[in-house]
């Protein structure tokens, strides 16, 4: 098991973190609020803090334990331990990263002339990322150099992570459709309803049906598909996004030398921490 890897055993003897917020990060805000944990020589010992700072979901793609089958998590340094070993075990520098995420980062970071051109890898304890990231259907879109960055770095639009993005909006119209059943109508007996207001509660009766088919129909193919890991799916946009990921690198590496020795990656076999 690789050394950042959240081991389960190690977990559980720690001091139990901090609950999690109790109200969501306002809109145009960062969205993860950092905890005070005590100090800790190990990094990989922060993992309980982290998970619940980061609301158990990777820092950079937004991936959930949940969403993510059977891809790990671990703790990954912001700033390379390899290049800030000052930085190890400070609790700013740490977040809580995909195993995709952390292979596809390594130990690269901007180089001075990409930093002064305003590129940098996105954090969401200090950005929003509306203000770096937009959606174009299922693909994350950059809206600044950060967001630029950050996409063609840790290649945001992976097969998998678009799945996501289609799971979680179907979810939510999903959910839509829920709330906006009337199902106290579906119980009512016309002949106890004025003759005048007949017609419209008979309106009301059958678009509750149709509601109730169409949430029917939305919740067996949303079961089907999370029963499903799309991590293991095939990926048919994989080799047109590696041409597109390499003419990118070589756009951004004029100004960033660190994406010069990148290259589109298979499935990695296990985590590497820089």
């Amino acid at each position: 098991m690789p050394d950042d890897e959240v081991p389960g055993s190690a977990v559980s003897a720690l001091p139990a973190p901090p609950a999690l917020p109790t109200r969501l990060s306002p809109p145009g805000s960062a969205t993860v609020s950092r905890s005070s944990p005590p100090h800790h020589a190990n990094y990989p010992d922060y993992a309980p803090w982290l998970r619940r700072d980061f609301w158990f979901s990777c820092a950079y793609c937004t991936l959930t334990e949940c969403e993510a089958g059977g891809v790990t998590f671990g703790v990954d340094h912001y700033h390379p331990k390899s290049k800030h070993p000052s930085l190890a075990t400070v609790y700013d520098n740490l977040m809580y990263s995909c195993l995709f995420c952390n292979s596809f980062k390594g130990d690269r970071e901007p180089s001075a002339a990409a930093e002064a051109a305003g590129m940098r890898l996105y954090r969401p304890d200090t950005d929003a990322a509306e203000d770096h990231f937009g959606l174009t259907g299922r693909r994350l879109e950059p809206k600044s150099p950060i967001g630029r960055y950050t996409i063609a770095l840790l290649d945001l639009n992976r097969q998998p992570l678009q799945r996501t993005r289609e799971l979680r909006e179907r979810l939510h119209e999903c959910a839509d459709v829920t709330l906006g059943g009337l199902r106290r109508l579906a119980t009512l007996r016309l002949d106890k309803v004025g003759a005048k207001h007949r017609l419209n509660v008979q309106k009301h009766v059958n678009a509750l049906g149709d509601q109730e088919r169409q949430m029917r129909e939305a919740l067996l193919k949303l079961i089907e598909d999370l029963s499903r890991s799309v991590m293991l799916d095939e990926d048919p946009e994989s080799k047109e996004r590696s041409k597109h990921r390499r003419r990118e690198l070589r756009i951004l590496n004029a100004v960033a030398p660190a994406l010069s020795d990148l290259e589109p990656s298979p499935i990695p076999s296990g985590a590497t921490e820089p």
